[in-house]
């Protein structure tokens, strides 16, 4: 899944809780405002913090370690010989990670198939041309070790964003039912969500609780 629609599904879940919650709240006092503890707002809004903030703490923290933790995997299947006199390794992921990137964008653009990508089915030496044709920088000719890394590294990358996708949204769904399930009456909604915003942002009213 796309990052976009990752984070407009999670988006869609929070929104889908504020409801929720809110309902849920005013169902369990049938609707007198005067028997809640908080304001409906709040305990809708005390649902969505539930579902956005550990859902999207954990995308970021994803987003940053993911790539260091496949620059890692991937370097260690590269032979020293690979490194050639005044370069580095640091240099080869380079040219690792934009070989892998050309070639997903030679396959977005139909110029290579999806299968030669994935399992390299073609002379190793011929593979600079099609990057090249689909209009993809590539600086050196390729070497199978490069291909081999680069192909390996789209894997990674995609099984890496495979599993994030479901994190992300299991740790959603996880905080909504919580979030969802604690909510009555009693439950001082106000306290937690003004406890759970930096700011003191109150979520669109100004009155006191309803006691």
């Amino acid at each position: 899944m796309p990052l976009i629609w990752l984070v407009i599904a999670t988006s869609m879940i929070a929104a889908a809780g504020y409801v929720l919650g809110r309902q849920r709240a005013l169902a369990g006092v049938g609707g007198q405002l005067r028997n809640l503890h908080s304001l409906p707002n709040y305990y809708g809004s005390n649902v969505f913090l539930k579902v956005v903030v550990p859902a999207f703490g954990l995308l970021i923290v994803w987003l940053l370690v993911q790539p260091f933790v496949i620059d890692r995997l991937v370097s260690q299947t590269i032979p020293a010989t690979e490194v050639s006199e005044g370069s580095s390794m640091g240099l080869v992921m380079s040219e690792v990670r934009r070989t892998a990137d050309g070639i997903n964008n030679a396959v977005a653009l139909g110029a290579m198939p999806r299968e030669m990508a994935e399992g390299g089915r073609v002379d190793f030496n011929n593979f600079t041309k099609y990057l090249k044709d689909a209009g993809q920088i590539v600086t050196n000719d390729l070497t199978q070790t490069i291909l081999g890394a680069a192909q390996r590294y789209n894997v990674l990358r995609s099984n890496g964003n495979l599993m994030m996708t479901i994190a992300v949204i299991l740790v959603a769904l996880v905080g909504l039912v919580w979030a969802v399930r604690e909510t009555n009456p009693e439950f001082r909604a106000r306290n937690v969500v003004a406890a759970e915003l930096e700011n003191g942002w109150q979520p669109g009213i100004d009155q006191e609780d309803v006691h």
